[in-house]
This record gives structure tokens, C-alpha cells and sequence, in this order.
């Protein structure tokens, strides 16, 4: 079986093209930026902490990858720097890896997020989550994301959870695909 990460990759990798825009809504270490960047022709990868941007553009340029358009706001406002359709969207929550684990996601605003970028996803467009269970702000934000997900229409989206069912507070995905136009 993939590791969650490698899942998220293994689910992005079947919709993103070299002519497709997309959105990586929490920038990190990099790697789902480089990922996407490699296979997109343009991302936008979002993360409030500079120090976050600093080590994304470091891994780009270590890849030669110009592609990528970093943006110091929080995944909320995405909303308010695109206006044009994005083909998938990759949310890595939680903490910056090696950063300070108090500065997390949280489930209000991880919400807020999703429903931002499901106004931009294109029809056959895919949103990824890798959601952490393992500290309490990431379980609540895991929780709330699982019970938004769930509500969402099954006429227009498909939804599906990736977890270990053996392994306490492991690392999980939630996937969100556009089937079709909002219904009316």
C-alpha cells in the first residue's frame, strides 16, 4: 500500500497537466509544490510563515523549477488572489515540519479554505488533503473536514478517505473531486 503522501501525489498525478493551474493552499517544505510544479504549468502555493516560502523556493530552485508563484497569506484568502479556474488544489495541514508545531491549520479556517478553492475547481478538478490527527488542533481540523466533506453534494462532488485503520492518529487523506457545475 502508498503512504498517505504518496496517495495524495498518486491521486494528483491522474488529473494535473502541463496546462492546467493549480493551488498548493499550504506551501511547507515544498515537496507537494515541486510535485505539482513539475507537472502543471503554473501553481500557486500559498503558506503564512516566510520561513515556509524561504525553504519552497530554496527545493524550486534546487529543481529548476520557475513555474511557481509564492504567496505569503493564509489558504482563506486564495479567493482573493485568483480569479481563474485551477484544476487541483493540495492541502498538507498541521504544522511546518522543523517549525514551531504552535503555529498549526485549524478547522475554521481550513473550512473556510476548502469552500474557497470548491469556487475555482473546474468540473473533473481534484482537492487533496493530508489531514493529522495525531495533536488536538489537527484532530478537531480532521474531524470538521471529515463532516464538511461529507456534506457536500454527491451530485456534484466524489469523496473519499484514504486511512489505516490499524494505526492510531496516522496521518490521513480526504479527497474532493468535482464531478460536475454547482447544482442550482
Amino acid at each position: 500500500m502508498q503512504g498517505t503522501i504518496d496517495f495524495v501525489h498518486t491521486m494528483l498525478a491522474g488529473v494535473v497537466t502541463e496546462s492546467d493551474l493549480v493551488v498548493d493552499a499550504t506551501a511547507g517544505n515544498g515537496k507537494d509544490t515541486v510535485f505539482m510544479a513539475s507537472r502543471a504549468e503554473h501553481v500557486f502555493a500559498f503558506d503564512i510563515q516566510k520561513t515556509a516560502l524561504k525553504r519552497t523556493e530554496a527545493r524550486l530552485f534546487e529543481a529548476g523549477l520557475d513555474n511557481v508563484t509564492l504567496i505569503h497569506d493564509s489558504h482563506v484568502n486564495i479567493p482573493l488572489h485568483l480569479n481563474h479556474p485551477i484544476k487541483a488544489a493540495v492541502f498538507n495541514l498541521g504544522y511546518l515540519p522543523g517549525g514551531d508545531k504552535n503555529v498549526t491549520t485549524h478547522a475554521k479556517s481550513t473550512v473556510t479554505a476548502l469552500e474557497g478553492v470548491l469556487s475555482l475547481l473546474v468540473t473533473g478538478g481534484v482537492i487533496a488533503f493530508t489531514a493529522y490527527p495525531g495533536h488536538a488542533e489537527g484532530k478537531r481540523e480532521a474531524e470538521a473536514l471529515e463532516r464538511h466533506v461529507a456534506g457536500l453534494s454527491s451530485r456534484t462532488f466524489e469523496t473519499l478517505l484514504y486511512r489505516s485503520l490499524n494505526k492510531t492518529n496516522a496521518p490521513y487523506a480526504i479527497i474532493v473531486k468535482r464531478k460536475q457545475a454547482d447544482e442550482d
